[in-house]
């Protein structure tokens, strides 16, 4: 999952990718800044992903992962991404099982996307307990 947070007093945005939960990594980046983290946004993707968006925010590069604010990569991620932690987990599921499209979950509320997410838990319980 690529993820988005942003220090509180710096301003600059993170573009980083994770496998694990992402109240984990944001913890874990906690822990080695002296400034509070932000969670702006999150969206499915991979390796090639982070990297084709720092190619992309490459203007704005601060250092590392880190990139300045600026109103293209706030449009991205307020357009582009999933603003809810939990809801960002359930959404990268459904991706990555192949149940539904990004692009699509991105026009559901939250609660169509919780249903889409439950439905798919019972269908892949349903398919194992055969």
């Amino acid at each position: 999952m690529i993820y988005f947070v942003q220090g509180e007093v710096t301003r600059r945005i993170k573009i980083g990718f994770t496998k694990r939960f992402i109240h984990s990594r944001l913890g874990a980046l906690q822990i080695g800044s002296p400034d509070k983290l932000i969670f702006l946004g999150a969206r499915p993707g991979d390796e090639k992903t982070e990297y084709k968006l720092h190619q992309q925010f490459k203007e704005s590069h601060s250092h590392g992962e880190w990139f300045h604010e600026t109103e293209e990569l706030l449009s991205y991620i307020s357009f582009s991404c999933i603003n809810d932690m939990e809801l960002a987990h359930s959404v990268d599921s459904l991706v990555s099982d192949g149940a539904e499209l990004f692009e699509n979950l991105l026009k559901l509320s939250h609660e169509e996307i919780n249903n889409l997410y439950m439905a798919n838990i019972v269908k892949k319980l349903d398919g194992h307990g055969r």
